[in-house]
């Protein structure tokens, strides 16, 4: 799968959302991600996160009732953990993290994506 399908597949996952989340993704040659998250009535959520030497994981979110697909940086000391999805079922939290993990594997040397 290449780098615009990968795209087109988790854009339709980002837009159809959990319970009123929506998610927008661009990568960039470099291998990060941005991102905007949006919440029903609330402002943008915008950020960006290298895919390179990222820990991609899956959480349940006990008060939201979901699985939570995360970004965290491997290397950066005091960073956060950032929801690249949301999903309500396991299933589709792991087709999801599948299609990040797909791209995090595509990034190589010094930021250009590997052709698939």
């Amino acid at each position: 799968m290449n780098r615009p399908q990968l795209l087109k597949y988790l854009r339709q996952l980002g837009e159809a959302g959990h319970q009123g989340f929506t998610w927008r993704y661009e990568l960039h040659d470099d291998c990060h991600l941005a991102v905007v998250g949006r919440e029903a009535g609330r402002a943008d959520d915008e950020w960006d996160a290298s895919l390179r030497g990222a820990v991609l994981d899956i959480d349940f979110d006990e008060a939201r009732k979901a699985y939570d697909v995360g970004i965290s940086p491997k290397t950066l000391v005091g960073s956060s953990r950032h929801v690249l999805y949301r999903a309500d079922k396991w299933t589709d939290a792991i087709f999801a993290m599948a299609f990040f993990q797909k791209m995090q594997m595509n990034c190589v040397g010094q930021g250009a994506l590997a052709p698939v």
